[in-house]
């Protein structure tokens, strides 16, 4: 096989799976979470650094224009949110409306929401 076909190939493999809570979840994230949008690119949904009691979302607009993301939780677990820089540090809370977020996005804008657990 040519080389970049092998390139190809590795590219194409699916991504790891991401601990969230504890449990091993694949990062679409279906189970904790649900995500309408148009234009605009999820590039990461992963654990927070350092630990493992949250969900990090990193969202790219490729649009020329704003748009608007509604993140709907479906985790009862994950009960605040926050934008957040890349570090992933504590930023601004971001309201949380019948578990559903709406995030607007600004034109080629990239934004990262930081999804915390907490304890029930």
């Amino acid at each position: 096989m040519p080389r970049f076909a092998l390139a190809a190939a590795a590219l194409n493999q699916a991504p790891p799976a991401v601990t969230l809570a504890g449990t091993a979840r694949t990062p679409d994230f279906k189970r904790a979470i649900s995500i309408e949008g148009d234009g605009v690119e999820l590039l990461a949904a992963k654990a927070p650094f350092g630990d493992t009691e949250g969900l990090v979302l990193r969202f790219l607009n490729l649009k020329a224009t704003a748009a608007t993301v509604r993140i709907s939780i479906l985790d009862k677990h994950l009960a605040n949110a926050s934008e957040v820089l890349l570090t992933e540090l504590a930023g601004t809370p971001l309201p949380i409306d019948r578990g559903v977020i709406t995030l607007v996005i600004s034109s080629f804008e990239l934004k990262t929401i930081r999804l915390e657990r907490t304890e029930i």
